[in-house]
């Protein structure tokens, strides 16, 4: 087994993976993550079913996910034993996806043999009965017996009421945010005008509707860094963008490292071909941060690598300043107390061939491509009724040939007969 574990490791590249090179749009959805503990302290892997859709995110990315937060969670535990939380309030057949749970399976019985200690899971819908008996299949004998189903009467038996959350009736109000680990060996974050990508004068505007621009020149003299800090960001180089049900969009995840408050603004080269969500504002100390950056309908994978991102930040006392209040402070800021990153832009590979990245071939928005993806079950479900429909009318049609047949065969039959019988009788 250890040889097998130890070849398998190399194949899928787990020693190598980390938040740097996961897709964060997975993590940052929440459908997954580490939270509270068991009955037996161990730490609680929480699956929200609901929240997931099969399909909507490639499955050699959802694997690669899933192994970094086991490597993650061995390595804090010392290889102690975890508990998988399936989340199930409202789930339904369309939520389950079933290949994810058969990989979850076979990672614990081939990859990670003693690293779980329960399968809770939590208030499943009897529709899903017969998922879970092909499930039960996959599972070791011996594995099945550590599967719980509890409900909120019952879930205290395997998971303390102080370690529940507040939607499973229990006292924890927890939003899950994606914190990277540390990771000493990636190097620190580029600051304070320390650009080496580009030798030319590069201007930036808000990644909004803002007509606000400055510049920065990378020929210029660096200034003396600001001594520690401000924000961690992750990606620390540049941002990827992946094309995910007809919208294309990049992550960034920030995390105030200042130890205070620390108000950020994102600028970029090409403020029309973005649409940066939250674009400025506050990040309260030891606080994280998810910025989603949108990309505008119409443009190429071509158009895009040549842009580039500026992060800028600065420390603030309060967190609860005004929008009007923030534009003072940049204003009144020491420039030399600014730090600044610069991220590039580049494309996900399996996405760099795609010719219009942020829409289609047929130049729809993003609203409408996704309108169009959200009704195609229902009208799947019309062509296959119609389908029916059509097979149902063609046999009603050949019974209808055939009653026609018969009706006027049956009685020439009886006609012929009568005829007989009288000749004989003649005779």
């Amino acid at each position: 087994m250890i040889i097998g574990t130890l070849k398998w490791r190399s194949k899928f590249g787990a020693n190598d993976i980390s938040h740097s090179n996961i897709n964060l749009q997975i993590v940052c959805a929440g459908g997954m993550f580490p939270h509270c503990k068991d009955k037996d302290g161990k730490p609680l892997f929480i699956v929200k079913v609901k929240s997931s859709v099969k399909g909507a995110y490639k499955s050699d990315e959802v694997h690669k996910v899933l192994v970094y937060w086991f490597d993650r969670l061995e390595k804090q535990q010392k290889g102690d034993k975890i508990s998988v939380f399936f989340e199930m309030t409202g789930a339904g057949l369309s939520n389950m996806d079933m290949e994810f749970v058969q990989y979850l399976i076979m990672l614990f019985r081939d990859y990670y043999p003693y690293f779980l200690n329960y399968i809770i899971i939590f208030e499943m819908s009897w529709i899903l009965n017969a998922a879970w008996k092909v499930i039960k299949g996959w599972m070791p004998a011996k594995s099945v017996n550590m599967v719980k189903f509890v409900g909120r009467s019952d879930l205290k038996d395997f998971v303390p009421v102080t370690e529940q959350l507040a939607e499973w009736g229990g006292p924890v109000n927890y939003h899950f945010v994606f914190e990277p680990e540390f990771l000493p060996a990636a190097g620190p974050v580029n600051l304070n005008g320390q650009f080496d990508d580009s030798k030319k004068k590069v201007h930036f505007a808000e990644g909004t509707t803002s007509s606000e621009t400055s510049s920065v020149d990378s020929t210029e003299t660096v200034k003396k860094p600001v001594p520690g800090q401000y924000l961690q960001l992750t990606p620390a180089e540049e941002i990827v963008f992946r094309r995910e049900d007809g919208e294309t969009t990049g992550m960034l995840v920030m995390n105030n490292t200042a130890g205070c408050n620390v108000a950020y603004k994102i600028k970029t080269t090409s403020p029309d071909k973005y649409r940066v969500r939250p674009s400025a504002g506050i990040i309260c100390t030891a606080g994280s941060l998810n910025v989603t950056v949108h990309i505008q309908s119409g443009y190429s994978a071509s158009q895009l690598v040549r842009d580039k991102f500026l992060v800028m930040a600065c420390t603030v006392e309060s967190d609860s300043l005004t929008n009007l209040q923030l534009t003072e402070v940049w204003k009144k800021t020491n420039e030399n107390t600014i730090q600044q990153h610069r991220l590039r832009c580049s494309v996900a590979p399996s996405d760099a061939k795609d010719d219009e990245f942020a829409g289609n071939a047929l130049g729809l928005n993003n609203a409408t491509a996704k309108l169009l993806q959200d009704i195609a079950p229902q009208l799947n479900k019309i062509l296959d009724e119609q389908e029916n429909l059509r097979r149902q009318l063609k046999d009603m049609r050949i019974l209808l040939f055939v009653l026609i047949i018969l009706s006027i065969a049956v009685p020439f039959y009886f006609f012929n007969n009568d005829s007989g019988d009288h000749l004989s009788c003649r005779v």
